[in-house]
């Protein structure tokens, strides 16, 4: 059974998901090709780190989830 802070887990990389691909929607656009080299550099260190941090959230998630398979198995 999910605890409520795995849900709040599961909808951080959902919404972490949606904000990613609207930045990266952003940076094709010709708005982000009037910005200046250094807000588009830090655009781009801001998608890095939100990667990595969806990275980490989908290793929790996925700990979660086999421990949770783990005690469905000893029941």
């Amino acid at each position: 059974m999910t605890q409520p802070h795995q849900q709040r887990m599961l909808e951080e990389q959902e919404e972490l998901e949606e904000r990613m691909g609207k930045l990266q929607r952003f940076s094709n656009t010709p708005a982000h090709d009037k910005l200046s080299k250094v807000e588009q550099a830090l655009l781009a260190c801001q998608y890095a780190a939100m990667q990595n941090y969806s990275t980490v959230l989908g290793y929790r998630i996925e700990l979660f989830e086999k421990e949770d398979d783990e005690e469905g198995d000893d029941e």
